[in-house]
């Protein structure tokens, strides 16, 4: 099983779990990621919470999400499109805190 399938299962599970309903703009979003299963499990926040978190405080069309790792941290990369500007947040997987891309 690839990342990409592994990630799209954990969201599904996660959401079966959590009673969070993955919308179906989200299902299409997931990259490729280069990362072991290990690490994906190890997250704490998963997928579809961290799009949720984004999506709280920030409205607009979520055109990216991906597992990554920054720094030997894993992060969540989250593209959310507004007023045809694209903006990039990270949600730290271990602990759901936000930050935003300034470039």
């Amino acid at each position: 099983m690839n990342i990409k399938t592994t990630l799209m299962a954990t969201a599904m599970i996660a959401s079966l779990g959590y009673g969070v309903a993955i919308k179906p703009a989200h299902a299409g979003l997931l990259d490729e990621v280069d990362l072991h299963s290990s690490q994906v499990q190890t997250a704490k926040i998963n997928i579809v919470e961290a799009i949720q978190i984004v999506e709280k405080d920030h409205k607009g069309t979520v055109t990216k999400a991906a597992l990554e790792e920054y720094d030997d941290k894993l992060m969540y990369e989250i593209e959310i499109l507004k007023n045809d500007k694209e903006t990039e947040f990270y949600v730290d997987a271990m602990t759901g805190v936000v930050s935003m891309d300034d470039g």
